[in-house]
């Protein structure tokens, strides 16, 4: 069974560890900035500040393409931790209000990965 599934958990992997510039690079979408050169540019502060503009341009067209999907699931598993972990009389309308949203997310890229693994 996993043998055949293989490419495509390489492929899950792949675009899950990836930022949201590579995956777009990957999907080969024209205006995306080549990968960084410089030494001082392979570092991830190097990196956001060569991908900054292209970020900065694809949210204001209102059509980002993809998440950076490790942020969205981290996001989402930490916040569900951290109101496991609390008093859950203490918990707020704003932290169950950021638990919804994260969850939301995180439901999200679930779909879209049962989608492209179907």
């Amino acid at each position: 069974f996993l043998r055949a599934q293989w490419p495509l958990a390489i492929f899950c992997l792949r675009l899950y560890t990836q930022q949201d510039v590579d995956i777009d690079r990957m999907l080969m979408f024209n205006d995306v900035p080549d990968f960084p050169t410089e030494d001082t540019e392979q570092t991830p502060e190097g990196r956001d500040r060569v991908y900054s503009a292209y970020r900065k341009a694809r949210k204001a067209s209102g059509c980002p393409r993809n998440p950076m999907m490790f942020g969205i699931g981290n996001l989402a598993v930490r916040t569900r931790w951290d109101m496991f972990i609390s008093d859950s009389a203490d918990v707020g309308s704003e932290a169950e209000d950021r638990l919804k949203q994260a969850e939301d997310r995180l439901k999200q890229y679930l779909k879209w990965q049962v989608l492209i693994s179907a």
